[in-house]
């Protein structure tokens, strides 16, 4: 889900598919559901894990930049999780 803020500043930009684009401008597209006034990313994730071969778990940190589109970052692994996880108080 995308915060309520963004979907008053930015919910006119994002359309019925957001494209995620990583480090090296792989773009991949999901589904944009609007529930409740909320925003949320929904079906297309699973080309992420089949691409980046995700088998037990990922932190994807999204920007948005403009026209439907975020830039992405994806953490793999639990290892990296951990330690997101054990930062937070």
């Amino acid at each position: 889900m995308l915060p309520t803020m963004f979907g008053h500043e930015f919910g006119d930009q994002v359309y019925r598919y957001a494209t995620l684009v990583d480090q090296n401008h792989n773009e991949f597209e999901v589904l944009v559901e609007e529930r409740n006034g909320k925003i949320y990313l929904t079906k297309g994730w699973d080309v992420l894990r089949d691409f980046y071969n995700i088998s037990l778990g990922a932190w994807v940190t999204v920007v948005f930049v403009g026209l439907g589109k975020f830039s992405m970052n994806i953490k793999i692994g639990l290892a990296s999780l951990f330690v997101i996880l054990c930062l937070c108080p």
